[in-house]
This record gives structure tokens, C-alpha cells and sequence, in this order.
């Protein structure tokens, strides 16, 4: 995201990464307390009422007004467009017919999360010219 509301700088450390994908999933997960050893770690520098918050505040984005309204005319360009990049790991025939499907108001089409990655695929796919 260009203008995250969320960083996680600390974890990018790869030591760090290949032992939170490594560890026992005791560390992980442990009488019904998720993030157990970054909690435990984290005991006396964070307040009580965050560390043992469980409770989590997500964001979430517009997927379906801007599928619905803005990228509407984006979506129908996918679908003219003769040649889609993503043919290589998708069907372009299947990709197509679902997107209009979606269009039409299909209640059998795909649903917003996934013509949203589609979409994302097939841009990212384009921005990086890949073949």
C-alpha cells in the first residue's frame, strides 16, 4: 500500500521470519491465546490491555462499491481486451465469462474478493509485462 495505515518493519527481519515459520505451533498458539511467544515477549513493555487484547481492528477497503461503480468500465476492458496476460495460469474463456457473469449481476459468479484479485492479477501481470 503507498500509504499504509499499518507497518510491520521489525518483522522483516528474515532471522525473525524463518523462526516465526520454524517454531512450534505451541509458540504460536496456546490455550486459545494467539501470537503467544510475541504476547509473552512482549509482557512488561506493552500495556496489559494490548498485549492481551483480543480483539482486532481491521481495515477494510470499498471492494464492492468500486467494483460495482468505478472500475466497472476497467473491468469491461479486461474482459475486450483479445489477449489477457493471465492466460498463461488461467483459462482467458473462464476468466471472461465470469466477469460478465459478475457484471450482469449473476448471483453464480464470482464475488467481489475474487474479481477484485483477478483484476489485480491481470493489471499486475501487465505493469510487469509478463508473458
Amino acid at each position: 500500500m503507498a500509504h499504509s495505515i499499518e507497518a510491520r518493519v521489525p518483522m522483516l527481519d528474515y532471522q525473525l521470519a524463518q523462526f516465526a515459520v520454524n517454531c512450534p505451533v505451541t509458540f504460536k498458539l496456546r490455550d486459545g491465546w494467539t501470537k503467544w511467544i510475541l504476547r509473552q515477549g512482549l509482557r512488561g513493555i506493552l500495556p496489559e490491555e494490548v498485549r492481551l487484547r483480543k480483539s482486532k481492528l481491521g481495515f477494510s477497503t470499498p471492494q464492492q462499491h468500486w467494483l460495482r461503480g468505478d472500475v466497472r468500465g476497467r473491468i469491461r476492458s479486461l474482459i475486450d481486451d483479445s489477449r489477457l496476460k493471465m492466460e498463461r495460469i488461467l483459462s482467458g474463456r473462464k476468466v471472461r465469462q465470469q466477469l460478465t457473469a459478475f457484471l450482469s449481476g449473476n448471483p453464480h459468479a464470482l464475488n467481489e474478493l475474487q474479481v477484485f484479485r483477478i483484476l489485480n492479477l491481470e493489471l499486475w501481470a501487465k505493469a510487469f509485462n509478463v508473458s
